[in-house]
């Protein structure tokens, strides 16, 4: 990842990591208020993260606060949009 790939860190409590853009999605693992992520890419009102160590999966973009990097968090992208294309 470069300069440019956006960052941001959770503002809730906890969030739920879940495998797809939805609340009915598998959840994968647990992150918490100050985690620090990289913005992978947004659908609709999520946004699929990677936590350090490659972990990666969706959250509620209103979990993240996006503080570094291209902004993306408050554009919307169609499912198919990914970083750099």
């Amino acid at each position: 990842m470069d300069e440019n790939t956006p960052r941001g860190t959770i503002v809730v409590e906890k969030v739920h990591v879940r495998a797809g853009p939805g609340e009915k999605e598998a959840q994968l693992f647990e992150l918490f208020e100050g985690n620090e992520v990289l913005i992978l890419r947004v659908d609709d009102d999520w946004a699929q993260i990677q936590f350090p160590g490659a972990f990666t999966g969706w959250i509620p973009q209103s979990a993240i606060f996006q503080n570094f990097g291209k902004n993306l968090v408050l554009t919307k992208f169609s499912s198919t949009s990914k970083l750099g294309q």
